[in-house]
């Protein structure tokens, strides 16, 4: 009798065995399949991540590709437009035996239709705007050294700014200095906001369109170029004294930014700037501008970029000191300077 229990015994602990190795085997199985799996995986990533380098390297190469065929297309237009950008003292106007005055050149369209617009001023012999007279045929000739190459005047318009609208960016320095005092116990901001709300009255065209920016170590537009209204008022009113650090006066760099924002404006197109001095950037502090780094820009780039969007721009000096480049790229560009006071002259924009 014990003999056959301690055998039933031992058959359970067999039993029992062969379904742990059962259940090892059924584990091993699925570890198997598990690894199988995982080693399918592992050779789909790096497959993925050869074919994704792969993928990369041509985006590079097909950017590349771009890249050098815009740069060469763009090169190709500019040996195009380039001789096209004048500046008036390469254009030179003929009308009857009068003066005139090229104001702006508008060559947006010269790519596409190879015409320019040409805004000018006629004036009589003592150098005073006049009316041109119906029987007046003007000749207009681009200067190449000493050749004088006829141009054809498809269409001439009397006082078209007048007819068209005139879009003004008025950029109103707004540095420091601006808020010492001048003229008594005027400060020279004040002066400026006086000619500014001036020159607001004595526009009499519904027509004309005026933004406002101001610019001191950055350039901070306040208002884009739309109808006059009271939002300009209220532009005017919310500049207020800036902080030390941002007193700098980034003034080339600044008139670059006014052209970018009046660039897609058509029609005659002038930028004022009110300003008491000279530019003064920040990199003077002797530390890298904010937005800028270590970059300078010097009254070619500002006057480029007027030339190549076809900008005039106006200089009113407030104070003593005057930014000379700063005149030379107004008359360069079609504009002229003149002093705050002097709102006659001012006017004549």
């Amino acid at each position: 009798m014990f003999e056959k229990k301690e055998k039933d015994e031992a058959q359970r602990k067999l039993e029992r065995t062969q379904e742990n190795l059962l259940r090892i085997k059924d584990i091993l199985f699925e570890k198997d399949k598990q690894q199988a799996v995982l080693k399918r995986s592992v050779k789909k990533f790096e497959k993925y991540s050869v074919l994704k380098e792969e993928l990369n390297d041509l985006k590079r190469k097909s950017i590349g590709l771009k890249y050098s065929r815009c740069k060469y297309e763009l090169e190709q237009l500019n040996k195009v437009k380039n001789p096209f950008i004048l500046e008036k003292s390469n254009l030179l106007s003929e009308i009857s035996k009068l003066n005139s005055e090229i104001t702006q050149i508008e060559n947006r369209r010269f790519l596409a239709d190879g015409t320019l617009d040409v805004y000018f001023l006629p004036r009589n012999e003592g150098g005073r705007p006049q009316v041109l007279t119906e029987n007046v045929e003007p000749e207009l000739f681009v200067v190449d050294g000493e050749k004088r190459i006829p141009q054809r005047i498809l269409s001439l318009e009397q006082d078209a700014p007048r007819r068209q609208g005139i879009s003004f960016l008025l950029l109103i320095d707004n540095s420091g200095s601006m808020h010492d005092e001048y003229l008594g116990n005027m400060l020279r901001f004040e002066t400026a906001r006086f000619a500014v709300e001036q020159f607001l009255q004595d526009i009499d065209n519904p027509l004309d369109r005026i933004g406002l920016s101001a610019f001191n170590t950055f350039y901070t537009p306040l208002m884009p170029v739309s109808q006059v209204s009271a939002r300009f008022e209220n532009a005017l009113n919310s500049i207020q004294r800036p902080a030390r650090e941002h007193s700098y006066t980034e003034l080339y760099r600044s008139i670059r930014e006014a052209a970018g924002d009046l660039a897609d404006y058509r029609g005659r197109r002038a930028i004022i700037v009110l300003s008491d001095g000279e530019n003064f950037p920040y990199t003077l502090s002797g530390n890298p501008h904010p937005l800028y780094g270590n970059q300078e820009f010097n009254p070619q780039d500002a006057l480029k970029t007027l030339l190549d969007e076809g900008i005039s721009l106006y200089a009113v000096h407030i104070g003593e000191k005057q930014d000379k480049p700063l005149d030379d790229i107004a008359k360069r560009s079609g504009g002229r300077s003149f002093t705050a006071d002097d709102r006659g002259n001012l006017m004549n924009i």
